[in-house]
């Protein structure tokens, strides 16, 4: 299709990769040969808690940063985590998507973020955006308007044109928790949470087989802190998760390398720290690339 960039093409409208290559090696993802038609970018605004939307359930430093915060771990009450794999379990506020991972069609990658700690929503959002614009060749995504649900049915509208716009761009609010976070059921988190999955599953459900052609990518301007505040919240943050669904690929893991827990690996002695590229992660899958 015409809206597809070759891999030389993203390199050179890669505005915010400079110094990174693409082939360079990455644990998160390798080459594939299949590149989506359309990215349809969700952003999640304020800075989303990576470790409440993924809960390292194995990790004691968790639960002892989070007196308060910390999710219950999997099988241990009614509002209990859900295990993804050994060491990560999903928040119960997303358990609608819990079955498109297991079936392969959802997937998540750990500690992403820019390798720069920026606490400013705005400056962070500009950076992330100039990234995503560079690697569409210089073309910013068509952002949508409103409410959620008013976004998604221009979204719809769009990727029925028989000639779709490289990218689109959704945003739903409400993700800079910095008091009255919540637990696993009520909150400011599991509200939007569940904003989220209502999102992804209309998404599903709407494009149904088109998905072979339309990668969902799930990403916010940074993550939050590991320890909570007095005001039973997290700070803005650093390193956070990406989410993928569709894009023809095969998904069904946690990806990337689980930042480290222990206050020597956190960043500023409180914040998960970046162990993925975002800019370089968001490359790979522009380009099609699924895990290995």
């Amino acid at each position: 299709m015409s809206g597809r960039l070759s891999r030389r093409e993203l390199m050179r409208g890669g505005a915010g990769l400079a110094g990174l290559t693409l082939s360079e090696p990455t644990p998160a993802l390798a080459a594939a040969s299949y590149a989506p038609e359309t990215v349809v970018l969700v952003q999640l605004a304020g800075g989303a808690d990576g470790a409440s939307l993924l809960v390292p359930y194995t990790e004691e430093r968790y639960y002892q940063a989070r007196p308060t915060l910390a999710l219950p771990p999997p099988g241990r009450s009614t509002h209990a985590t859900l295990a993804l794999d050994d060491r990560h379990a999903l928040h119960p506020a997303l358990r609608a998507l819990e079955g498109l991972y297991h079936a392969g069609e959802l997937g998540f990658v750990v500690g992403v973020g820019m390798p720069a700690l920026v606490r400013s929503h705005c400056d962070a959002r500009r950076s992330l955006a100039a990234s995503v614009t560079g690697l569409l060749g210089g073309r910013a995504p068509l952002r949508m308007h409103g409410a959620p649900a008013a976004q998604l049915a221009q979204a719809f509208e769009q990727l029925r044109l028989e000639t779709p716009p490289r990218a689109l761009e959704l945003e739903l609010p409400g993700w800079d928790t910095h008091a009255a976070q919540g637990d696993a059921a009520e909150g400011r988190f599991a509200q939007a949470a569940r904003e989220l999955a209502a999102t992804l599953m209309t998404l599903h459900h709407g494009l149904g087989a088109r998905l072979e052609r339309v990668l969902v990518v799930v990403l916010t301007e940074f993550g939050r802190s590991l320890t909570e505040t007095p005001l039973h919240g997290t700070d803005d943050g650093h390193a956070s998760v990406l989410m993928v669904l569709g894009g023809g690929q095969r998904w069904g893991r946690v990806l990337g390398r689980a930042p480290r827990l222990t206050p020597e690996h956190l960043t500023s002695g409180r914040h998960l720290e970046v162990t993925e590229d975002v800019r370089l992660v968001l490359a790979r899958l522009a380009l099609g690339e699924a895990p290995a």
